[in-house]
Order: structure tokens, then sequence, then C-alpha cells
């Protein structure tokens, strides 16, 4: 499960999201593409190139979200985290 510690916008979680999952199904385990996701946010960089699914990009006009750290820095994984 990932969970944010508070209430976070819709934006920034969907553009995590979008990454974490891309990570995921590429065979990247829960706590890397939690990671990669949260440094692609933070660096407002694509995550492996736009070869990857889903074009596996942040879009480019994700400096709010950059800035806004409590946004995606709040999220944590819970259980079973390999």
């Amino acid at each position: 499960i990932v969970a944010s510690l508070g209430n976070v916008p819709d934006e920034p979680t969907a553009a995590l999201m979008r990454v974490f999952y891309t990570e995921l199904a590429e065979g990247v385990t829960k706590d890397e593409a939690l990671r990669r996701a949260q440094l692609a946010l933070l660096n407002g960089t694509s995550v492996g190139g736009p070869s990857r699914a889903m074009g596996g990009l942040v879009p480019s006009d994700q400096e709010p979200i950059r800035d806004a750290g409590f946004a995606w820095a709040a999220m944590q994984l819970i259980g079973d985290w390999r």
C-alpha cells in the first residue's frame, strides 16, 4: 500500500503514481519504484527516458510539484515493501 501521511493534492499524487506504477511494471521493487518516483518529481525529470511505458515522463510543467515537497515526500509504503 502506498499512502500519504496527510492530505495531498491530486495532481502531484497522480504524477507520482504514474511513475511508481511504470517502474513496478518494469520489475523494479516497490521501495525503489517509490524512491524513483519521488526523485523524478523532485528533479522534474523523466525516469528512464522517453522509451518507458506510458511515456515515463514527468510533465515539464511540474515545477509546482517539485517545489511542494509536502505532496510527494509524504508518500510511504505500508506492508511488504519488497
